[in-house]
């Protein structure tokens, strides 16, 4: 019995550093800065980690670390960053045999940080 189950997304998620972008102002983009490349570019990453997010992942993790006992609801590919989560639910003492497993890929992203950004974006988990 599960005193919580979370519902969502769980990703993959790739974090890259560079220290050759440009910082452009946008009036097109809703913050009004974006970092730009030379179309083309080989770009070199100077730090890259991994982490797990998703909406779904991030509240069972965050009930879980108030006591509570917690159960994820959601889809995961049967790749290794599916199987990656769900080996990182169960480290974690959340329930995942609410977990669909599918042939589709596991939801991924790429976060840009760029020597501009500040580093407190990276989870504590990474």
């Amino acid at each position: 019995m599960f005193e919580i189950i979370t519902f969502g997304s769980a990703t993959w998620d790739i974090y890259l550093k560079t220290e050759k972008e440009h910082v452009l102002k946008n009036a097109k983009v809703p913050s009004g800065t974006a970092i730009g490349f030379d179309l083309g570019a080989k770009i070199d990453i100077s730090d890259m980690y991994f982490s797990f997010g998703g909406g779904g992942m991030n509240s069972a993790r965050t009930f879980k670390k108030q006591g509570f006992t917690v159960a994820y609801c959601g889809s995961v590919g049967s790749d290794i960053p599916g199987k990656e989560i769900i080996a990182e639910m169960e480290e974690a003492g959340i329930g995942t045999g609410f977990i669909q497993k599918n042939e589709k890929p596991t939801n991924n992203s790429v976060i840009l940080l760029s020597f501009t950004s500040i580093d407190s974006h990276k989870p504590e988990y990474a």
